[in-house]
């Protein structure tokens, strides 16, 4: 997403709206990085049950 979405649109995106209305884009970039950083985290978990035999 980073180095992707980012440099297309995104940060011209963010820009317009953090001009516009900033405590609302600050509360949705909070929320999507909660939420990449959970799916990260539930990522990281599986691998460490993979890697050391647990099948689910």
């Amino acid at each position: 997403m980073l180095f992707v979405a980012e440099p297309l649109f995104l940060d011209r995106w963010f820009q317009r709206a953090a001009s516009a209305r900033p405590e609302a884009t600050f509360r949705l970039i909070e929320r999507l990085h909660r939420a990449l950083l959970g799916i990260s985290l539930l990522t990281v978990a599986g691998a460490v049950a993979g890697s050391h035999g647990s099948a689910f």
